[in-house]
Formats: structure tokens, C-alpha cells, sequence
């Protein structure tokens, strides 16, 4: 109904197998959503559904989901070795840049947190909770 479609032609054999062989770790929320990205992406209304999308950052010009997760390989700059990234590597790295970044602007706006945040493009609100985060303030609490 929210596509405007006055019907729904179902499912593939090959779309219903892989929904019912997935994990689906999550709850019936994920079902739910996975359903409904494969039909927006599906785009038919016509004919059955025959692609499942579980993965909501995959592109939709990327080829069938083979619902395999991919991994970062990384060279080494000092090195010939290569190493993957586990998703943790991954956060931990995201976070760093974060904090790094919110560092050097709080440095470059001298520490005044209002023209931080309107330089990073957050509210103030947002900006706060980074500092507190990344224990960014430069002020020392009195015990």
C-alpha cells in the first residue's frame, strides 16, 4: 500500500528459500524491514519479488547479496603483509578520527564550543556530548 501498488505478487521460490534460511538474528522488526527494502528495491509490482536485501548499506547497483560479510584488507605502509579489519578494528578507528577531529576543531575555534559546533555543522547539544565522550573539556572539575 505504501508503494502505491494495488497488488503484491510474492515471492520467488528462490526469494522465500532465502528468507527462511537466514539466521535472522534480530527480531521480527528485521524481517519486517528486510521485506520491505526488497520490495522498494524490487520496484515491480508486476512480477514476483526475486531478490532479498538484507543488508541495508549494500547498493542496489552491486550485484545480488550473497549476505557474506565483506572485509577491509589494508596494506601496511611500512610493511608487504596484508591484515583484515574486524568490525571492532573498524569502530575503534571510526572513534579515533571522531575525537581527533572534534580535538582540532575545538584547537582551531579556541575551545569556544558554540563556534565548534557551527564549524562542524552540529549543535551544541551534539558537540557536548562529543567533548564529554572523548573527555575533550579543558576545564579541570574542583573535588
Amino acid at each position: 500500500t505504501e508503494l502505491g501498488w494495488s497488488l503484491f505478487a510474492g515471492f520467488t521460490a528462490a526469494a522465500e528459500s532465502q528468507l527462511m534460511s537466514h539466521n535472522w538474528p534480530g527480531n521480527i522488526r528485521e524481517l519486517k524491514n528486510v521485506v520491505e527494502r526488497s520490495l522498494y528495491r524490487w520496484g515491480d509490482p508486476i512480477s514476483p519479488v526475486n531478490e532479498i536485501v538484507i543488508d541495508a548499506f549494500r547498493s542496489p547497483y552491486s550485484g545480488p547479496d550473497n549476505n557474506k560479510p565483506e572485509y577491509i584488507v589494508e596494506q601496511q605502509p611500512d610493511s608487504t603483509s596484508t591484515q583484515c579489519l574486524t568490525a571492532l578494528d573498524f569502530s575503534q578507528r571510526m572513534a579515533d578520527m571522531e575525537k581527533r577531529l572534534v580535538a582540532d576543531a575545538l584547537k582551531e575555534n579556541g575551545h569556544n564550543q558554540r563556534r565548534t559546533a557551527e564549524a562542524l555543522g552540529l549543535s551544541y547539544d551534539q558537540l557536548r556530548g562529543l567533548v564529554r565522550k572523548y573527555a575533550l573539556s579543558n576545564r579541570k572539575r574542583m573535588s
